[in-house]
């Protein structure tokens, strides 16, 4: 018995190593059955990315029922340039087709199916730890191993005999990119400081219940500051850029707005349309902020991979 227990031991850790790098395919699944996984996100700027990402949940469902091969919200780990998964998976056979979901960032007991399932962006994204926290990844499909489905997000590699895993991002980015009127330039010139001591996004909801695509929890969001270009005269405009992942959803007109404090005076910006924020991608707004008023030039949609965009438009 201990014998047993021993080679089970051996199997078991020989799941927690990389892909196979076997040259040749010899048979499709390797000769363990274990599956094994390599994870990466969709192309992208900000928030998660392929070189961040250092860990996400797993689920294997069999489209048959097989309850000894089925697993639940397994952790897979990132060290180095290799994965390994907190519990060893099977698969039955190559043939056999399993629904896979995957998502990030993990979470213990995380139930990806459930209809009561929530998941929240913090509303201090002033790090870049918190974006990434609150950039929630998500991927299914259903993996038949003896298939070519290498268009699908989750596919199985035939060669490297393991599992492929690409996120996509399911929640919003929002960019917003201010330009700065000349009179807040220091004096005397030379000064590159970003005038802006406080910026928040105001309207939006921060919590999603999954699957019901249920906003809920308002509250202001703290974005991440990024890029500031000092002007380069007395009469030149700097330039400062922020980003927040925003939860998708609809905002009726004059809900959404953004704050901006320079000194002792805040700014506000207020939407006067209605605003979508669409899951996986980049949301676009550029505003002028002079003495007296906050203007806007339209928001602009667009990929998650997408830089600063939108000409700025003055009232």
């Amino acid at each position: 018995m201990k014998l047993k227990n021993i080679l089970i031991s051996s199997v078991a850790l020989l799941g927690f190593v990389a892909c196979e790098k076997s040259e040749g395919v010899s048979s499709i699944l390797p000769s363990d059955n274990i599956i094994r996984v390599t994870a990466g996100v969709a192309a992208t700027r900000a928030g998660a990315t392929s070189d961040n990402l250092t860990e996400f949940g797993i689920s294997v469902n069999h489209n048959e029922g097989l309850i000894s091969y089925a697993y639940y919200n397994v952790k897979a780990t990132k060290a180095g340039s290799e994965w390994s998964t907190s519990e060893m998976m099977l698969w039955k056979n190559a043939t056999n087709s399993v629904l896979i979901e995957a998502y990030a960032p993990y979470q213990e007991g995380f139930d990806i199916a459930g209809t009561t399932t929530q998941v929240s962006v913090k509303t201090d994204q002033n790090t870049a730890e918190n974006v990434i926290a609150s950039d929630f990844l998500y991927s299914s499909a259903t993996v038949t191993p003896s298939a070519d489905q290498t268009k699908e997000k989750i596919n199985y590699d035939k060669i490297k005999k393991c599992l492929n895993v690409e996120l996509d991002h399911r929640f919003s980015k929002l960019l917003l990119t201010v330009k700065l009127g000349s009179e807040f330039n220091a004096t005397p010139f030379g000064d590159s400081k970003n005038p802006i001591t406080e910026i928040t996004v105001n309207g939006t909801n921060t919590t999603l219940t999954l699957w019901l695509s249920k906003p809920s929890n308002p509250a202001p969001i703290t974005p991440f500051a990024g890029v500031y270009t000092s002007p380069t005269s007395q009469t030149a405009n700097g330039v400062a850029t922020y980003e927040a992942i925003i939860i998708p959803q609809t905002i009726a007109s004059g809900g959404l707005s953004v704050s901006i404090k320079i000194g002792e005076k805040v700014y506000e910006w207020k939407s006067t349309t209605e605003v979508t924020f669409t899951r996986g991608r980049q949301h676009a707004l550029p505003l002028n902020v002079g003495k007296e008023v906050v203007s806007a030039g339209g928001m602009t949609v667009g990929d998650w991979t997408n830089g600063i965009g939108g000409d700025i438009v003055t009232d």
